[in-house]
């Protein structure tokens, strides 16, 4: 077995989804769909911690006032379950439309939230924000798909490539979307700020 280069190494830490937000006629359609056609997974009760650098800050302000970042260092808990910290990077190609195609991914699991939370203090990063959602998730062939409800945003899709068939990340979008099609969602709305941008908006 020959090892892997150090680009390919990168490119398994590449996270290619696409945030939708869901209509009630669409939110609907999609229960009937994940019932036909995937495989459920677990519900559960998450949250968030996202945190700030005070010496190089991850969410700045654009020329119209509102909140932008293209990272997150951020400590996700369950109720009697696990913790990860992840640190996501979305300085990566823009599409066409101007979303972003990828991410890179960086997650651990956590044995010990408070210590952890004491390191992370320690270094000097400061707690941003805490987001709370309901997260329900199912499997279908190649992606995961997260249906996840956030009492001040509404009710969101999350679909996730998880097997790939194309080294490019664009071709790898296009087939969330052909999934999309697929499901027969109509009125859904593709979100390109993540769910702690959004709060800011309001």
């Amino acid at each position: 077995m020959t090892d892997p280069s150090p680009q390919n190494k990168k490119d398994d830490a590449q996270e290619i989804e696409i945030k939708l937000k869901l209509s009630l006629t669409d939110h609907s359609t999609l229960k009937s769909w994940l019932l036909k056609n995937t495989k459920p997974g677990a519900v559960q009760h998450q949250t968030d911690l996202y945190f700030e650098n005070p010496h190089s800050p991850f969410f700045k302000p654009d020329s119209h006032g509102h909140i932008q970042a293209l990272k997150y260092f951020r400590l996700r808990s369950i109720p009697n379950g696990p913790c990860f910290l992840t640190f996501k990077d979305w300085d990566t190609p823009a599409s066409s439309a101007g979303d972003r195609l990828f991410c890179y991914e960086h997650e651990t699991e956590v044995s010990n939230k408070e210590h952890m939370l004491k390191i992370i203090t320690a270094l000097g990063y400061t707690k941003q924000y805490s987001l709370q959602k309901k997260r329900s998730h199912f499997y279908h062939t190649d992606f995961e798909l997260a249906v996840d409800q956030i009492t001040e945003l509404g009710t969101f899709l999350e679909i996730e490539v998880k097997k790939r068939k194309f080294p490019d990340p664009a071709s790898e979008r296009q087939r969330l979307i052909q999934l999309v099609d697929q499901i027969g969602l109509i009125e859904t709305t593709l979100v390109k700020r993540g769910y702690i941008l959004q709060l800011f908006d309001q």
